[in-house]
């Protein structure tokens, strides 16, 4: 009898120590269950980290071609807010080659004297008669500055149905020296117009916007662009707010 109660109290202790076991086990599971989440988790955010470095980066070289200071901030912010990695450094490698680099405005080899680029754009407000026109003046101040400024006429259409229409006074907005970042807009207001132009099928029209792009040059003419029907023109539009502000 004494026997089998001694039997029974080591069952008793070994199947206590096998549950204790098993909740250790268990336990232990979940510590490395929750840990191994963690670890998803954080790699799963390095990765985005260094994702959205290299699409900061791509940007960054975008930027550099038409606004050298929105490039300088991505590349501040590439090296504020990452570890030391590669794109840090190729972000101060950046940073050092723009500040060494000379700025050159564009048109400021091709204006000379009393040289003026001329864009243009004639609405179509009125139909085949056309409608108000807008002139962008642009010309040379000396060495490397570059000044602008708007011309605007004003049509009603029963004014153009005349033969010789007498429009308002033209209004002349003030002259404002133009900054890199505008200087690059009407490059691409240019370049825009010109693949415009090259891609057009229409030959004969009645109606629709006239663009133009005329550098005057004394009496004879240089660069010339003359597209119609034509497109709405939007950098033409940006660079008139620009000079307008």
């Amino acid at each position: 009898m004494k026997h089998n109660i001694l039997l029974l109290v080591f069952i008793a202790t070994l199947i206590s120590c096998n549950q204790t076991k098993n909740n250790i086990e268990t336990e232990n599971q979940k510590v490395i269950d929750s840990l191994s989440m963690q670890i998803d988790f954080l790699s799963a955010q390095i990765d985005s980290i260094k994702s959205t470095t290299v699409l900061l980066f791509d940007s960054a070289l975008y930027y550099e071609q038409n606004n050298s200071e929105k490039a300088k901030e991505i590349y501040q912010t590439i090296i504020k807010n990452s570890e030391k990695s590669f794109w840090t450094v190729q972000a101060e490698e950046k940073l050092k080659l723009m500040a060494n680099k000379k700025t050159v405005m564009p048109f400021t080899g091709m204006l000379w004297g009393s040289d003026t680029l001329e864009l243009t754009q004639k609405g179509d407000e009125c139909g085949e008669w056309g409608g108000n026109v807008v002139t962008i003046k642009i010309f040379k101040e000396g060495y490397n500055k570059l000044m602008a400024y708007c011309v605007i006429e004003k049509y009603t259409c029963e004014e153009l149905e005349q033969l010789y229409p007498n429009p308002e006074p033209a209004i002349k907005s003030e002259i404002k020296e133009l900054n890199l970042a505008s200087t690059k807009i009407a490059e691409n207001c240019i370049i825009d117009l010109l693949k415009q132009e090259l891609k057009s099928q229409e030959w004969l029209c009645h109606s629709g916007i006239h663009n133009t792009v005329e550098l005057k040059r004394g009496n004879s003419r240089g660069l010339y662009i003359d597209d119609y029907p034509s497109f709405s023109w939007e950098k033409f539009h940006l660079l008139k707010t620009e000079i307008l502000k």
